[in-house]
């Protein structure tokens, strides 16, 4: 006893430390300071009725702890010193406790977790119609979102990204800059509201429409679901509450971003899974058509999503080897169909791809730091290199560690971007070679321009409440500024309360992924391993590829899916799920 109450001493304190330096942070303290809370609740309880650590726990915490220490580097950088040692001491210590707080909390919290349960009740009763259910639930999501976008919102939110695209389609002039398929969307809509109302504001305001109905149809869904397993009601209308009242499923469900309706796909995508190995469906061709109509519609929608799926397939065969062929076929399907629609119909078609600087985001990032950091280290050779894509001076004067559009301006202002496409082996050897004799670089490069997507949150904007300059004739119209102040207010305290910062904080949505994943590892719940599965495959590609540090509508989809990932989690996985009538 007198061991363990050693040890609960020295986790709290290391928490508190850890904490303490923390507050320095450039991210979310609020985010922070909530586990430090739950580290410290679960280590007394943990404390009180300790549980055998197993190796996973250790290998999870050692990587969320990783996330919070290296996201932080500036802190221990920015420490008072009096010489070159000091300084590289007390930023390894700092480092080092940040880690160790960190570790403690993850570790407490993981081995509460895993003996975590919500219990489920008996089946539905024969006057819970899943037809009536879930009208009900889709009744209060339409409701809200129309509600709102009607008086101050209409005909949507559009911003340069919308706007680039409503000009693509009214001049047919197409790229995938902007994925194709989107767009043709979007002009299925806008060809409605000009051909029979004459208004370019009807057309998008028709989709605006359909994307909320295809929102609420899919948050309406996973809540079905959900009754139907036998999740309580109480735990079910709470969701529901959440999920409805949450300020970015509101604004998201009529703004014209692709990412709205990829997120409302994948829930269902995961959802008509989940029915399919729980035989939730008299239906067994219809939801095989709904999976993959949705899977080959995020391949088309995300230019990354379809390599995460075909990664995420891959590992579909290797945690099922034989079992579920005929799921893992479609899934096949789903990539060959895709690619084909993204490839070779584009190119007859003559729509051309985003040029290869768009892929290209985290290697130009780091160049780019290393030229802004140590361009005297830098050979007279490879600055020549650079400098045929774009004079290195400004490349150092547009560099932004957070975001890559200004180096894509210089670079494409300058009309060189094919020079990259020309001669991509020596352009792959300038960057393996800068790398090599700039480590450091490289690695804070790309912590600051992926770190949003993995660390405690950032004060980046979220969504946007207008409609962006065009020639288009596109524009706002108002019916109750009351309405409209009051939900951007709303939208206002949500950004600016501390407390209410975590329910929008990217990292702790990234955080409590894992953590779900490690909980479905232990009880060995492969189902639902392979659904986190997809969405981690979908989220690594940011990391590798993304061009803003912490931009929420590209990680929108998690938002959408987290509740039903966590509340099935959490349930007495030993239930039998019956194949009842409905």
């Amino acid at each position: 006893m007198k061991r363990r109450l050693k040890l609960l001493f020295i986790d709290l304190s290391l928490i508190f430390i850890c904490l303490s330096i923390l507050e320095f942070t450039d991210a979310y303290y609020s985010v922070y300071l909530l586990i430090g809370i739950l580290g410290t609740i679960c280590s007394y309880i943990n404390y009180k009725k300790p549980t055998k650590k197993t190796w996973l726990e250790y290998i999870f915490s050692v990587l969320l702890a990783t996330f919070i220490t290296i996201a932080n580097y500036q802190i221990y950088e920015s420490l008072p010193h009096l010489n070159e040692f000091t300084q590289a001491l007390m930023s390894f210590l700092s480092a080092l406790l940040v880690f160790a707080g960190s570790f403690v909390i993850f570790i407490n919290i993981l081995s509460y977790a895993k003996t975590f349960i919500v219990k489920t009740n008996s089946k539905l009763t024969k006057s819970d119609r899943p037809i009536k259910i879930f009208l009900f639930y889709f009744a209060v999501f339409f409701f809200i979102d129309l509600t709102i976008f009607l008086l101050c919102y209409f005909p949507g939110n559009l911003t340069s990204d919308s706007i680039d695209e409503i000009g693509q389609l009214l001049s047919n002039t197409y790229t995938n800059h902007h994925p194709f398929y989107f767009t043709l969307l979007i002009k299925f809509f806008v060809s409605i509201g000009i051909r029979w109302f004459s208004s370019i504001n009807v057309g998008v305001a028709l989709f605006s429409i359909f994307q909320i109905t295809v929102l609420s149809s899919a948050f309406s869904y996973s809540l079905l679901t959900l009754r139907q397993i036998g999740v309580s009601k109480k735990i079910v209308l709470t969701t529901l509450i959440i999920l409805a009242i949450m300020p970015y499923n509101i604004i998201y469900s009529f703004t014209v971003w692709k990412d709205i309706l990829f997120a409302a796909f994948f829930l269902i995508f995961i959802v008509s899974i989940y029915r399919y190995f729980h035989k939730l469906t008299n239906h067994k061709k219809s939801l095989l058509f709904l999976m993959t109509l949705c899977g080959i519609i995020l391949c088309l929608f995300r230019s990354n999503a379809w390599i995460a799926f075909s990664v995420a397939t891959i590992i579909f065969f290797i945690i099922f080897k034989k079992q579920y062929l005929g799921l893992g076929f479609i899934f096949c399907a789903i990539i060959g169909v895709s690619f084909i629609l993204k490839n070779p119909v584009l190119k007859i078609l003559s729509i051309p791809q985003p040029d290869i600087i768009e892929s290209l985001s985290i290697p130009t990032q780091q160049i780019a730091r290393t030229l802004s950091e140590s361009k005297d280290t830098i050979s007279a050779n490879d600055l020549s290199l650079i400098d045929k894509l774009a004079d290195p001076e400004e490349i150092i004067k547009a560099y932004s560690p957070i975001i890559h559009d200004p180096i894509k301006k210089v670079i494409r202002s300058k009309g060189t971007v094919k020079n990259i496409s020309e001669h991509k082996a020596e352009y792959l050897l300038l960057y393996l070679r800068l790398g090599l004799t700039h480590p450091a670089q490289y690695f804070k490069a790309w912590i600051d321009q992926t770190k949003g997507y993995w660390n405690a949150g950032y004060n980046y904007w979220r969504w946007s409440d207008e409609v962006a300059v065009n020639n288009y004739g596109v524009e706002r119209h108002i019916i109750s500024n009351e309405i409209k102040n009051a939900f951007s207010s709303y939208l206002f305290i949500f950004e600016n309360t501390n407390f209410l910062t975590p329910f929008i904080s990217i990292g702790i949505a990234v955080w409590l992924l894992i953590i779900l994943l490690y909980i479905n590892i232990i009880r060995k719940n492969k189902t639902i391993i392979i659904f986190i599965i997809f969405i981690l495959a979908t989220w690594g590609t940011l990391l590798i590829a993304t061009p803003v540090f912490s931009e929420f509508r590209y990680i929108y989809f998690l938002f959408t899916c987290l509740p039903f990932l966590t509340i099935v989690t959490l349930i007495n996985n030993k239930r039998k799920v019956t194949n009842e009538k409905r």
